[in-house]
This record gives C-alpha cells, sequence and structure tokens, in this order.
C-alpha cells in the first residue's frame, strides 16, 4: 500500500485498503462461531469499522 500511498493514488489505495477490511470481518466471524460473543470479537469488529471509516474518507477526498 505504501507505494500507492506516496505516489498519491488515493482510489487504489482506497479500493486494497477496503479489501483488506475484509481481514477483521473474518475473523470476527470465526471467533463469533468458536466463542460466541467473547471480548476478542471486539477488538477485531472495531478493527473492521476504523478501517471501514478510513476507507471512506480515502474515497472522499479529491487529493493528499
Amino acid at each position: 500500500m505504501l507505494p500507492f500511498f506516496y505516489r498519491g493514488d488515493r482510489r487504489s489505495l482506497a479500493v486494497m485498503y477496503a479489501a483488506a477490511t475484509m481481514i477483521p470481518i473474518g475473523d470476527g466471524l470465526v471467533i463469533l462461531n468458536r466463542l460466541g460473543f467473547a471480548p476478542p470479537i471486539y477488538m477485531h469488529w472495531g478493527t473492521a469499522l476504523y478501517m471501514a471509516i478510513v476507507t471512506i474518507c480515502l474515497f472522499r477526498k479529491k487529493s493528499l
């Protein structure tokens, strides 16, 4: 992701970041399946929420 960031290519960076958001969501689903609503689920889904907000901000801004 760093080359896109340094080059100022926000759209590619946002798409990659959106795809990477699926990782903590998947981790949270595994925890939900194995442990239920255990405390680690909040860490994973909180990370996914933060990444989604950053992705939205990357899509909305026009320039670095």
